[in-house]
């Protein structure tokens, strides 16, 4: 019975620690850019047939950002992303969803 006991509890653990992951690591792809001065809204649909647009965060904090075949590195943490060794940029992570202000635009990239 101990046993069970301890087994039930490692397991009920190891659920918590799945379930209360809040790691950004994953692949992504851009939905939408919204223009933070113009309000100028660019959408998925919008963005078909220009190249592909996605984020790879590895669980080492390192990373891809590929917009349209350009690919820049990046390094990340659970509060900023720095693309291509340039100015931390803070991101928020709601669900599935990842947005990051990026030079007076908010990119949303969703999980895939």
């Amino acid at each position: 019975m101990r046993y069970f006991r301890t087994a039930a509890l490692i397991l009920f653990l190891c659920f918590l620690c799945a379930c209360g992951s809040t790691s950004a690591a994953g692949s992504y792809r851009l939905i939408e850019i919204r223009d933070d001065d113009s309000g100028l809204l660019i959408t998925e649909a919008n963005l078909n047939g220009m190249g592909e647009y996605t984020m790879e965060l590895k669980d080492d904090g390192s990373g891809t950002l590929d917009m349209a075949g350009a690919v820049s590195q990046l390094q990340w943490d659970d509060q900023t992303i720095v693309i291509a060794g340039g100015a931390p940029q803070e991101y928020t992570l709601s669900g599935r969803q990842l947005k990051l202000q990026d030079e007076g635009a908010m990119l949303t990239f969703e999980k895939e």
